[in-house]
């Protein structure tokens, strides 16, 4: 077969893999494929379940609606689906047949867990402090609900206005009364909470069981059925980011608080005897770069003890990068059946792999490689695992560790039509940083045959790629981006300054209150080091781009050196002193990554953050500079675009700017899908006219 190189259309033949589920009996396995609409709209999702025994899946579902895995038993998969409009909760028995809605509640679902008797759904519903839960239309029936003490009301809502009332209906003021009210792919607060309700399954009947001005985050359900334990941050001033732990007894709806208020706490999951929950967990000694470990409560004694291994410096959280997919969801430390360890993703060196964190201190990695796992379940029952991970020359795939933890088998086959491209060889290597630390840093090399009247000797231009956060990293991961840029010539290089994680703390907290100094030398080492061991690149016509905070960083570097002939900041910041208040994180981030110790520093230290804002530097600036930016990105709002591209006209430099309609900040992984292909044209076109 005959290889040709990527077009950016195709981004619409990808085949994406959700998060993967196991059986409780560890037989079966079950994960949502997300594939581009047919008319390009949009995604749709199908459900496949497969058998362990064989390795096969097949479809239990059609593409059409945007359909969800939230939980799995042995009899059924309990979806999240917006097939009735608002996103509710159905059961799709794995016998087969068609999935059954059982939540029928105004406003939607946002997530669901079944109860192990099978009876009960345990629901995140959103309401209003002192309102009840509404039903829609089409509610079975007259069902009881509210607060746990009861209460009854008639099924279905009044009737909506129609569209002549609504056309009269004026428009009303947003009223503002909460620091954090926004946010980034939600848009503006519309005043309700989230709460944990229960649902029976027979009826559709819900029993709201937590109220107050809080929001329930996370939570799990304990093996009796008896006892739900969730995450929930209360307290008054939006600038306090301890989440702690709390347990519910789902007979009486009453709560008990298991942490102190000293750490932020998340996904948390019951022990087999139901007596502990493990959660990832933060002190957040440095602030938002600090490394997440794993806490075991106890919950009679309603004490925290972290788990230590012993010579480990890594986080255990999964902090890799890709354009192929969203932010998927993984679970929290999952007990072992003997109860004496937890297995938990951690971050090291541009890997993302699966170990076993004993409580003794011990750890035994089950799943390594230069690769990422994203998502992950492990059975109890038998001790299997099942991931999916990418690597640099596959999106994604489903994978399979035997209980016996020696032999791995792949389940799924997605993106078969890659063997028709030409997938250019990506590899790793490492750098002594200008201050004597170890970078990691890779570089995709184009494969492509050679044009006619072009020398077979010429050099290869380069593209520098910076990824965002500053806080996560880039890793041994598939990403079309770069893939694509190789395909029009370029050899992409990229890789891990101070700020990233998988090297340690200190490496991680090594960029906060220094945006722009050792960050960008550690960047320049990177390339530096790709262009002396690669003879082929080169050094002359360079290009640079990232997004968010590496939109930033591209900001920075053109203000600050002329070496590369063009530049494409996408989501960018280039003004700290104004992203400090339009921004949906900004009056904490900001006070994070500057490293300020108290909120009145903003006021009063207005000049560091102008001296880290890009838009200082606006005059230095010589290289021709795309901004690309989403509307409603709400994280980088649009602003920060607009005073740079306002800022250079005004200078007569060369700079063109892209907005993109409704696009948020995520519009490079989960953004409309013709978007997605104009902003690679953008990118790939700037680069070719002036790279």
């Amino acid at each position: 077969m005959e290889q040709t190189p990527f077009v950016r259309e195709d981004l619409y033949r990808f085949e994406w893999l959700g998060a993967p589920r196991l059986t409780p009996d560890g037989t079966r396995f079950a994960y949502a494929k997300k594939t581009v609409a047919d008319d390009r709209q949009g995604y749709r999702n199908e459900i496949f379940v497969g058998d362990l025994a064989t390795g096969t899946s097949r479809p239990f579902t059609r593409g059409g609606h945007d359909d969800r895995i939230v939980d799995i038993t042995d009899e059924v998969i309990v979806l999240l689906s917006d097939r009735a409009g608002d996103t509710q909760a159905y059961v799709l028995p794995l016998a087969g047949g068609e999935a059954r809605q059982v939540t029928f509640i105004k406003g939607g679902v946002k997530d669901a867990l079944m109860s192990p008797d099978g009876g009960r759904l345990f629901v995140l519903v959103r309401i209003k402090e002192g309102e009840q839960v509404e039903y829609t239309s089409g509610a079975p029936g007259r069902m009881r609900h509210g607060t746990a003490d009861g209460g009854e009301s008639g099924s279905g809502t009044p009737a909506p206005h129609s569209g002549a009332d609504a056309a009269k209906k004026p428009p009303t003021p947003y009223e503002v009364k909460r620091l954090s009210y926004k946010a980034d792919g939600v848009g503006l607060w519309d005043g309700t909470y989230t709460q944990l309700a229960v649902v029976e399954v027979a009826t559709s009947a819900v029993q709201v069981l937590t109220e107050g001005p809080f929001h329930v985050e996370e939570f799990c359900c304990s093996p009796d059925g008896g006892k739900i334990a969730y995450t929930s941050r209360r307290h008054e001033d939006d600038r306090a980011f301890f989440k702690d732990l709390y347990v519910l007894d789902t007979l009486t709806a009453s709560s008990v608080k298991i942490s102190d208020g000293s750490l932020s706490l998340g996904a948390p999951e019951f022990s087999p005897d139901g007596r502990e929950v493990a959660c990832f967990g933060s002190d957040m000694e440095f602030a938002g770069a600090t490394q997440t470990a794993v806490y075991i409560a106890d919950i009679a004694a309603r004490t925290l003890t972290r788990l230590a291994p012993r010579d480990f410096v890594y986080a255990l959280e999964a902090t890799g990068m890709s354009d192929m997919r969203g932010h998927e969801h993984t679970p929290g430390p999952l007990f072992t059946a003997a109860g004496d360890a937890v297995l938990a993703p951690y971050s090291a060196k541009g890997s993302v792999s699966l170990a076993f964190f004993y409580r003794d201190g011990r750890v035994a990695p089950v799943v390594q490689g230069d690769r990422e796992v994203f998502a992950y379940d492990c059975s109890r029952r038998t001790g299997g695992i099942v991931f999916a991970a990418t690597d640099p020359g596959d999106p994604n795939n489903l994978f399979y560790l035997e209980p016996d933890h020696a032999t791995e088998r792949r389940l799924t086959a997605f993106n078969e039509w890659l063997q028709e491209r030409i997938i250019a060889p990506v590899d790793s290597f490492v750098v002594a940083g200008v201050e004597g630390q170890e970078l990691q840093g890779w570089c995709v090399t184009p494969r492509l045959p050679v044009a006619q009247g072009e020398s077979a000797t010429a050099k290869t231009p380069v593209v520098l790629q910076v990824h965002g956060g500053p806080h996560a990293m880039y890793s041994h991961s598939f990403v079309f981006e770069f893939q694509l840029l190789a395909a029009a010539g370029f050899a992409v290089v990229y890789g891990n300054p101070r700020g990233s994680s998988g090297y340690g703390q200190a490496f991680v907290d090594a960029c906060r209150g220094d945006y722009g100094g050792g960050d960008y030398r550690d960047l320049m080492a990177i390339l530096d080091s790709a262009l002396a061991a690669r003879p082929t690149l080169d050094g002359d016509r360079m290009g640079v781009t990232g997004g968010s905070y590496g939109g930033f960083m591209t900001n920075w570097i053109v203000g600050h050196t002329d070496r590369f002939k063009a530049a494409v900041t996408q989501r960018s910041i280039s003004n700290w002193i104004s992203f400090n208040g339009v921004s949906d994180i900004g009056f904490f981030f900001t006070e994070w990554e500057m490293k300020w110790s108290s909120h009145q520093t903003h006021w009063t230290d207005i000049e560091k953050l102008w001296n880290h804002s890009p838009l200082k530097y606006a005059s230095a600036v010589q290289t021709p500079l795309l901004i690309l930016h989403g509307e409603d990105d709400l994280r980088c709002p649009i602003e920060q675009a607009e005073q740079l591209y306002v800022a250079l006209r005004v200078l007569d430099k060369e700079v063109e700017f892209v907005r993109f309609p409704k696009a948020n900040h995520d519009l490079s992984r989960t953004g409309h899908p013709q978007l997605r292909v104009e902003r690679y044209r953008c990118m790939t076109e700037w680069f070719g006219r002036f790279v």
